[in-house]
């Protein structure tokens, strides 16, 4: 497997791209805070879930966390069309 290097300005982040310009100061980056608190706060729970061997069941709870975490990963890229 080879191993490329990039810089990590050129991958890391978008700058301001949750931030919605039209709006009051307060309310600029509302969909930044929405993913920190619903959807990325769900990560630890689902790690913990999927690395802890005596963990034997997925629940549908565990389920619908995964799907939610996924879809809002693909959801939340610059790959989509911007209309």
């Amino acid at each position: 497997m080879k191993i490329h290097q990039q810089n990590i300005k050129n991958i890391c982040k978008i700058r301001e791209f949750y931030t919605f310009d039209g709006l009051p100061e307060s309310e600029k980056r509302w969909l930044e805070k929405y993913y920190s608190r619903h959807i990325e706060s769900l990560y630890h729970d689902i790690y913990a879930n999927l690395t802890d061997p005596s963990v034997e069941k997925i629940t549908s709870d565990l389920k619908m966390k995964i799907l939610i975490y996924i879809i809002s990963q693909e959801l939340r890229t610059t790959k989509l069309p911007m209309h």
